[in-house]
């Protein structure tokens, strides 16, 4: 019997919670929204909200890190790495599109000591500039995608290729 008469107040509590509950939400047209506390401005935005029948609640962050900013800056695209990038022709419509897995500035710089030495046709950014006389634009190169996973990054720079009319790739090796 003691059994019983628990499980019926037990669930009696339950129905008056939830009938309590339902009447003070209806007493309250008021929306609650929840931000976090700011020293000196929560105070004016609470006043501010009340125009609106918004009730603030604030928060407080729970971790450290949530307060305290990362330490790391955030990398140059010439510090990038595992990338698929594009570089521009100054003088024309077109573009090399290339991939790399080590820093973007280590290729700039191969590129554009390749470019330095006049017999050096050993890339078409190389070739391009030499048979054509023009430059490329080294300082604006373009990331297009970031992939540390070298087979997808290739086939990630097959595809913008594929997708830009423009690009002086040779485009053998574009096939999948």
């Amino acid at each position: 019997m003691e059994f019983v008469n628990r499980h019926i107040t037990a669930r009696l509590r339950v129905i008056n919670y939830k009938k309590d509950s339902a009447i003070s939400d209806d007493m309250s047209n008021n929306k609650i929204i929840s931000i976090p506390y700011v020293k000196g401005l929560s105070d004016n935005i609470d006043r501010f909200f009340k125009h609106f029948n918004l009730d603030v609640v604030y928060s407080v962050p729970k971790k450290l890190d949530c307060i305290i900013k990362r330490g790391k800056d955030k990398l140059t695209n010439a510090q990038q790495t595992g990338v698929v990038y594009q570089i521009n022709c100054l003088d024309c419509d077109s573009c090399y599109i290339g991939q790399i897995r080590r820093h973007l500035s280590t290729r700039t710089n191969e590129y554009q000591s390749n470019v330095k030495k006049q017999d050096s046709m050993h890339s078409v950014v190389s070739k391009h500039r030499i048979n054509n006389n023009h430059e490329f634009d080294w300082n604006n190169v373009k990331i297009l995608h970031r992939e540390t996973h070298n087979r997808k990054r290739e086939v990630a720079e097959m595809f913008f290729i594929k997708r830009d009319n423009n690009t002086i790739n040779l485009q053998v090796d574009t096939e999948i």
